[in-house]
């Protein structure tokens, strides 16, 4: 009697053994899939808390005197806190729109200080009619963080110059 054997087509143990291997090598791929996703998560967080920052700090710099900061429409719905440091505090959502503090998931902050010494030792100015100009130099810090976090997304730091005509 003849028995019919064939040696073409896969064993059951190569069929699993190739399944095993297929479903390592898509693990690996799937978690290169999702780190991806959050460093481009990131990445995101990184460049708008950039744009709004330069923004924001570009905004206070405009002004002439930092006291009216507050008035400027980019810092419309900031919540101020005057003192002996002008802090404004601007709330964004996931989105990245502004938000009330209750749903906010990031904060942008402005500190504005003046430095005293600086004040008290400069001499008075004059503009180009004459009259008597006092200026005085603030640091500005810029911080925009998550709510969740510790650390600050991004902190910008600047000194500036304000000038008060005297009459």
């Amino acid at each position: 009697m003849k028995i019919l054997s064939s040696d073409k087509g896969f064993t059951l143990i190569e069929m699993i053994l190739s399944i095993m291997i297929l479903a390592i090598v898509s693990g690996v791929v799937i978690q290169l899939f999702v780190v991806s996703q959050d460093l481009g998560d990131r990445a995101k967080e990184a460049d708008y808390a950039t744009f709004t920052a330069s923004n924001a700090m570009e905004v206070v710099k405009s002004v002439d005197d930092p006291g009216t900061i507050m008035n400027h429409e980019f810092f419309r719905e900031a919540d101020v806190v005057d003192g002996d440091v002008i802090l404004l505090q601007l709330f964004y959502d996931e989105d990245y729109q502004v938000t009330t503090k209750a749903n906010a998931s990031y904060i942008l902050s402005v500190y504005i200080t003046e430095q005293e010494a600086y004040t008290k030792s400069l001499d008075a100015r004059f503009d180009a009619e004459g009259q008597v100009v006092e200026s005085s130099l603030c640091d500005i810090r810029v911080t925009y963080y998550k709510l969740e976090e510790e650390d600050s997304l991004l902190t910008i730091q600047s000194s500036s110059h304000y000038y008060t005509y005297v009459r």
